[in-house]
């Protein structure tokens, strides 16, 4: 099962999702040791958690439950469990789990168990939309990542100061230097996809700005780095080159573009508004 799930592992890294699944899934089915089959779990409902899969709940709830796992490895699970939670609108879940989280954290030393609980924090007070404290959560994921070079973490953490100065705080100067900063850290993480979340939101603030030069670069940016059209492309990427469109005078394709967008954001802001530039 743990060569197994190594093999998934290196699946998943290299993008090939479904057959990291199908190891995943056999090396839970074999499993017999406790111990590895929470690890196990854990690193698959981590992909699941990651591509918005509802799925993740149905694994992580009942491991969560039942309980047993070393200090480090349950809150791990309850955190992962709580952000599953908040991405799937069950926000009282999620607050419940993630302070049953915190509260465990305190006998935890592992730097990468606390900055990554931090984040889930600052995630999950994000989507239950108090953003004074996922600023507090983020900045204490950051601080801790950084201090152990986690940039990974610090990445993820980082987006989510952004989001707030951008969506709560109307500061687009703040948003920008998140951006850089989870930009180099994205670099140093050696994350392609967190560098395309950092190069989106950019892209976008540069079009808003009617800045057509450098949001002209960044696309080429954009498709050097070969963006799919995931979700957080369809936050930012199309509505912001629907904008971009608009100012050159194509005004049906900016249309087409948003037609469908005011849907699929995550906050009410963002929704309201996708809504008012479409009907611009």
């Amino acid at each position: 099962p743990v060569a197994l799930a190594v093999k998934a592992s290196l699946e998943s890294l290299h993008g090939s999702f479904d057959v990291a699944e199908a190891w995943f899934r056999d090396a839970i089915a074999h499993v017999e040791d406790f111990g590895q089959r929470g690890a196990i779990v854990f690193r698959f409902a981590t992909d699941l958690v990651r591509q918005d899969r509802r799925d993740a709940i149905e694994l992580l709830a009942p491991l969560v439950a039942e309980g047993g796992h070393g200090l480090a490895l349950a809150v791990s699970l309850a955190g992962l469990l709580a952000t599953a939670y908040a991405t799937h609108k069950q926000g009282e879940l999620a607050a419940l789990t993630i302070e049953r989280a915190l509260d465990q954290l305190i006998d935890v030393n592992d730097s990468a168990v606390r900055a990554k609980l931090y984040f889930q924090a600052g995630y999950v007070a994000f989507f239950a939309r108090d953003p004074e404290r996922a600023k507090a959560y983020a900045r204490q994921a950051v601080e801790t990542a950084f201090a152990s070079h986690l940039y990974d973490i610090a990445a993820r953490a980082l987006s989510i100061l952004y989001n707030i100065a951008m969506d709560y705080e109307d500061d687009v100067r703040a948003g920008r230097s998140y951006l850089d900063q989870l930009a180099s850290c994205s670099i140093k993480a050696g994350s392609r996809n967190l560098l395309i979340y950092a190069t989106l939101g950019q892209f976008e603030i540069e079009v808003l700005r009617g800045n057509l030069h450098e949001s002209a670069r960044l696309d080429e940016a954009l498709q050097a780095l070969e963006v799919n059209y995931s979700m957080f492309a369809s936050e930012m990427l199309l509505p912001a080159q629907a904008l971009r469109a608009a100012w050159t005078g194509d005004f049906h394709r900016a249309y087409r573009l948003l037609a469908t967008m005011a849907e699929k954001q995550i906050t009410p802001m963002r929704q309201s508004q996708r809504y008012a530039d479409r009907k611009s």
